[in-house]
């Protein structure tokens, strides 16, 4: 999250001088957010009962399924967060906030369902599910108001190395 922020004054300069390259930036941006999720969600998933015992004890080791569920909604949290700075670079704040708003009401909405029908603690898995449906909207979104540029992204600008060279780029 601390390393999209970082992206965000170079979104927005991208966006005020050239759209195009905005979109293409923020399109390998989500690229990017997703080839590193991905992987840590997997671990936590796997580790969940390895990092609940030893922090919270044994008593809280029936836990780590709730864990492991909560760990599937960084995915799609770190995308939205990355259309998110799209919307906020290319000055679409009314856009950013209705779909902060929708979130809110959905994850409140889900989780009193979810924990109404299924009353234990692994009910909260449900925000997995919201998260993934707000990426999804943001997604759709971002593409529909043409501010992602999936289609000019190549694999060697997302190479690591290229990193300081998209932050330099004026």
């Amino acid at each position: 999250q601390l390393a999209l922020q970082v992206f965000h004054p170079v979104l927005a300069h991208r966006y005020a001088h050239d759209r195009s390259a905005g979109g293409t930036l923020a399109a390998a941006l989500v690229v990017y957010a997703l080839a590193t999720t991905l992987p840590v969600a997997a671990v936590l998933v796997v580790a969940a009962p390895w990092i609940v015992t030893p922090i919270l004890g044994a008593a809280f080791a029936p836990m780590a399924n709730v864990c492991a569920m909560l760990a599937l909604a960084v995915v799609p949290v770190v995308v939205s967060s990355v259309f998110g700075y799209v919307f906020m670079a290319d000055g679409r704040y009314g856009l950013y906030v209705w779909i902060c708003a929708g979130s809110a009401a959905a994850s409140l909405a889900g989780c009193v369902i979810a924990f109404y029908v299924w009353p234990h603690a692994d009910a909260v898995g449900v925000l997995a599910v919201v998260a993934t449906v707000v990426a999804i909207v943001s997604g759709v979104a971002a593409q529909r108001l043409g501010l992602v540029r999936f289609s000019e992204v190549r694999l060697r600008q997302l190479a690591p190395a290229n990193v300081k060279k998209i932050l330099m780029e004026r």
